[in-house]
């Protein structure tokens, strides 16, 4: 537990509705074979969260869904500013341990903060294995 009660980790859905229809742009230029194709769900942790990624990754609630996963330490979201493009940031400056699960928002989403961001833009087979893995890693 951590100053917040009963919080053990949190759980930050950022953009998982859009996958392999999509094109993929990659956002760490060092790494573009991991991201070469737009069917992946990624997870980042940092910290205390990397147990959490770890989980998600052992899951077997989806296993038609490829994961990857990214477990970080120290400074290096402050050097690749990406990785706190979500929710899960604020958690992290307090040392609070937070998972962000992401589609890649705009570098795979060209719909991403627009009015053609639209239902019938969504993958929802993908949205439906993004849960059943949610679920299984939070049983887990």
């Amino acid at each position: 537990m951590h100053g917040l009660g009963l919080l053990e980790v949190v759980h930050v859905l950022e953009m998982v509705g859009v996958s392999a229809r999509a094109r993929q742009r990659c956002p760490l230029p060092f790494a573009w074979r991991w991201f070469a194709h737009a069917d992946f769900l990624g997870v980042l942790g940092k910290g205390a969260s990397n147990r959490a990624v770890s989980r998600v990754l052992r899951s077997k609630a989806a296993p038609g869904l490829r994961v990857l996963g990214a477990r970080t330490f120290g400074p290096l979201d402050r050097l690749l500013p990406d990785l706190r493009r979500s929710d899960h940031a604020p958690f992290w400056d307090r040392g609070l341990p937070a998972v962000m699960w992401t589609d890649t928002a705009d570098f795979r989403n060209p719909h991403y903060h627009r009015f053609s961001d639209q239902p019938q833009t969504l993958d929802f087979d993908f949205m439906q294995q993004v849960l059943a893995l949610l679920v299984g890693a939070l049983e887990a």
